[in-house]
């Protein structure tokens, strides 16, 4: 499919589309409305994913998890789909990273009390469960690209591990529970990105081998080419963390030497004392040194066992454990199954709880 194809496929009014228009001009008349209302099956409505908030009981995902969006993040690791022009406003909040972009027209996007336009060219990333609601009552086009928490450290390890300022925000979401929740980066409608956005988006419907490899390099394209050409257009609600930055690098540098760091090197390489560093990241994370560089292993680990054929010894090896017998013991304490029988059930469509230290994001103290 070209570029071509994919933009006349986005343009073309798809069945909830022309639901949610009808909907939207029986909204003008208050006595055809109440007759429409009345000729609706909210059985129906739930089934086909249909949003109609005066029929209570109709589908109105408020909290989303990864199985409930088009397609399922727990298969892709990112998917693109269009939002549906004309759907109601309704104020939700999910479990995965979204980056909403504008490719033609505009959108009004809601935080809290806090409301703006977002224009064509330009993408607002929102961390999992921040509340928001976007508009769009008009022929612009908006794409959600949804990326899946579990594999955003493994999809995304070369952006995280260099200090700049989307791994700078993307980082503090993760480990330090940043004061912005979202931040907007205007591309000044820039065509390149524009057509690498679009080359996602057809990735993203197809079945084609490598696909998540391709998503992915796709995406850390377009987030190149912000850092690279658009950078001063990157904004966010409030101030990005102001406090002792030696925090954020010690973060990107566990993040990129996540197999081999040792407090005392990292200590080192800074210039303190293990102590010292210990103890300041217990004051501005909450968690431990231990307990960040064990994270990062699990998710890494987890992705591998669910998404290629290696040898459990190897992933071990791969994800910085000790060995096979250490890796197995920990993954079982952790996760309460061995990682053989992990990847045996998570291929075969079961899904397993995450552990509360891998689903809350960190509180960050001044």
């Amino acid at each position: 499919m070209s570029r071509e194809s994919t933009w006349k496929e986005l343009e073309a009014y798809n069945e909830h589309e022309q639901f949610y228009l009808t909907l939207h001009l029986a909204r003008q008349d208050p006595v055809f409305f109440r007759q429409f209302l009345a000729g609706l099956d909210k059985e129906q409505l739930y089934h086909k994913k249909l949003i109609v908030p005066e029929i209570q009981g109709s589908w109105m995902p408020v909290h989303m998890d990864e199985s409930m969006v088009t397609g399922s993040l727990d298969q892709d690791e990112i998917i693109v789909y269009k939002h549906n022009r004309y759907t109601p406003v309704f104020r939700h909040a999910h479990t995965f990273f979204e980056m909403v972009y504008v490719l033609r027209g505009s959108c009004r996007q809601t935080f809290g009390d806090r409301e703006f336009t977002l224009n064509e060219g330009c993408f607002n990333i929102i961390t999992p469960l921040t509340e928001h609601s976007i508009s769009v009552f008009d022929d612009s086009l908006v794409l959600n690209i949804l990326i899946s928490g579990k594999v955003f450290q493994d999809a995304f390890y070369s952006l995280l591990r260099f200090s700049n300022t989307i791994s700078t925000f993307l980082n503090q979401s993760l480990y330090l529970y940043e004061q912005s929740s979202w931040m907007i980066a205007d591309t000044d409608r820039d065509p390149r990105i524009r057509d690498l956005v679009l080359d996602l988006t057809e990735m993203s419907g197809s079945a084609k081998p490598f696909k998540a490899m391709a998503l992915n390099a796709l995406l850390t394209l377009i987030f190149a080419g912000i850092l690279q050409d658009h950078e001063a257009g990157i904004s966010f609600p409030k101030k990005p963390f102001s406090g002792d930055e030696t925090i954020l690098k010690m973060i990107a540098r566990i993040e990129q030497d996540y197999k081999t760091v040792y407090l005392q090197q990292l200590a080192d390489d800074f210039g303190f004392s293990a102590s010292y560093v210990s103890r300041l990241i217990k004051k501005k994370t909450g968690k431990s040194f231990t307990d960040i560089v064990q994270g990062i292993r699990f998710n890494k680990a987890r992705h591998l066992l669910e998404t290629c054929d290696d040898s459990i010894a190897v992933i071990a090896q791969n994800t910085g454990f000790e060995n096979l017998e250490h890796f197995s013991r920990q993954f079982k304490k952790r996760y309460g199954i061995s990682p053989g029988s992990y990847r045996t059930a998570v291929r075969s469509g079961e899904a397993f709880p995450v552990p509360d230290q891998e689903k809350q994001p960190v509180t960050l103290s001044a």
